[in-house]
């Protein structure tokens, strides 16, 4: 029947329209088997249609006119569905600001390894988003090794692209479809894995580690990194440093659980202070690339395990019945993890550059 094709044409378009909309989700595929099944249940059947089950031939034109009219606007609903799934826009624009990397440093301590005067600001942030209200918890994974849709930053449910901060060309294959985004020659997977969430209680923060449970085996990531938020400005949290701290084994540990992944290339933080929140990234590629070759900085080993401190401030969250700041609730940590693709020789991974692994080398060999 004529529905029966327009119902198939419109699945062909679906799926041409999904390879371009990384921020698909599930509420959107139920709206279109809505739509798919609107599309079968107006077959002409006797009286339901209004006219007889029985007539001539120029009833049968008749009908089928209609059909072709019905049809056909059903199938314009469906494209509707399908051309406002993607997601929202931010609400506001947000300040790499908000976020920064001051010193990095030999584990033990030690002076500041970074020779760029005040450090970094984050890369990239996302911009400041308030809905859902319930967005804390997607800020998680499980297995947590970086595959598509699992998790916040991997584009589950939508909330977040996951090409926000790194392009499909840097995508991995971790099982999902190479054609999940329309292109069979591109991976699939974003690669990001969630640390941990920290949830602010007065001024300080209690910590909930993740897991991962790679292809050789589970790890644990209390057991490698320690994480730590400190408000700095009295009553509140509308400002503060952060620290991230590595154990002496976290290369050995994470490459035994991950096998194949070099090196992590970006940290970035989940930060939600009321309704509002916002992702901060840390491009470690481009921060070391400006060091060794900008600033002629060769002072990092990059198969060492390193200390990293930095600040955070509210500025771009605010109270959703003014403009005034509030104090951030709960920070989430993420870390991509990428295959190191130039070297036939598997090398050390540790966590959000936290080893830094071959970047170095990927770096020259650009």
């Amino acid at each position: 029947m004529l529905s029966g094709s327009l119902c198939r044409f419109c699945l062909h378009l679906l799926r041409a329209k999904l390879s371009h909309i990384s921020q698909f989700t599930n509420l959107y595929k139920k709206k279109f088997l809505v739509c798919f099944l609107r599309m079968n249940r107006h077959s002409f059947k006797g009286s339901k249609s209004g006219l007889s089950s029985k007539s001539g031939p120029a009833d049968e034109k008749y009908k089928e006119r209609i059909m072709k009219t019905l049809a056909l606007g059903l199938a314009a609903s469906c494209l509707l569905l399908i051309s406002t799934s993607t997601m929202a826009a931010p609400i506001r624009a947000c300040s790499n600001s908000s976020v920064t990397l001051t010193e990095v440093r030999a584990l033990g301590g030690g002076t500041n390894l970074l020779s760029q005067a005040g450090g970094y600001q984050a890369s990239a942030c996302s911009g400041v988003y308030n809905t859902p209200l319930n967005i804390s918890s997607y800020n998680n994974a499980n297995p947590n090794i970086g595959q598509l849709y699992d998790g916040l930053l991997n584009g589950e449910n939508g909330y977040l692209a996951p090409d926000t901060f790194v392009s499909q060309d840097q995508f991995l294959d971790l099982g999902t479809a190479k054609d999940a985004f329309g292109d069979p020659d591109k991976y699939s997977d974003p690669g990001w894995i969630h640390l941990g969430n920290f949830n602010r209680s007065g001024t300080s923060f209690s910590s909930d580690y993740n897991k991962i449970i790679g292809p050789g085996g589970t790890l644990n990531i209390s057991e490698v990194l320690n994480i730590n938020f400190i408000c700095d400005d009295g009553t509140g949290c509308r400002q503060g440093t952060w620290s991230l701290i590595t154990s002496s084994d976290i290369v050995e540990r994470v490459q035994e659980v991950l096998q194949g992944r070099s090196t992590f290339d970006n940290l970035a933080f989940f930060l939600k202070a009321a309704n509002d929140w916002a992702v901060y990234n840390f491009d470690f590629l481009s921060i070391f690339f400006n060091e060794i070759v900008t600033n002629n900085n060769p002072v990092f080993d990059f198969l060492t395990p390193y200390e990293f401190y930095g600040t955070f401030n509210t500025q771009d969250l605010m109270n959703p019945k003014s403009t005034n700041v509030v104090d951030i609730s709960n920070f989430g940590v993420w870390a991509r993890d990428p295959f190191d693709e130039t070297s036939q020789i598997p090398a050390p991974a540790t966590l959000a550059i936290l080893g830094l692994g071959l970047v170095a080398l990927r770096l020259f060999r650009r």
